[in-house]
């Protein structure tokens, strides 16, 4: 697969969160997704993403797999959904059946195994809307609640 960098706006949402208790996965994701110019926010551990999460602005997405310990995706991605709202989730499992009662309205669901091309594709059309939303270079900076 060719990859091509992404031109993106100045003020355009850049960086992602990646939340993969598989260190390979995680190291793939963070390969695929910076080789077309995003910035990545990684985790192994959902504990410190959401502290990160807490403290973070401007991130285009939540990636994440949905069964982790301590700590469920889908309890993440909640937390991800209320400091920053509007903002999109993937979540990443193996099991469609059993993520159906752990997935809000709007989040994208994506089975393993995937194609790296699956994923770009999905974080291409986020980016494109984002852009189209907000006209480029005037994306608002979301500020987590007080």
């Amino acid at each position: 697969m060719i990859l091509t960098p992404i031109s993106l706006g100045a003020n355009v949402a850049r960086r992602i969160i990646f939340v993969e208790n598989d260190p390979l996965v995680l190291e793939f994701l963070n390969d695929l997704v910076s080789d077309v110019g995003y910035d990545c926010l990684l985790f192994t551990n959902p504990l410190d993403a959401l502290e990160a999460i807490r403290h973070s602005q401007g991130e285009l997405a939540l990636v994440t797999d949905l069964f982790m310990h301590p700590m469920l995706g889908s309890d993440l991605a909640a937390e991800f959904r209320r400091l920053h709202p509007g903002q999109p989730v993937i979540i990443m499992t193996a099991s469609v059946e059993r993520v159906l009662p752990h997935i809000a309205e709007g989040d994208i669901v994506l089975r393993k195994p995937f194609w790296g091309r699956d994923l770009l594709s999905i974080i291409t059309e986020l980016h494109a809307r984002e852009c189209q939303l907000f006209g480029e270079g005037k994306l608002p900076v979301a500020k987590p609640p007080a």
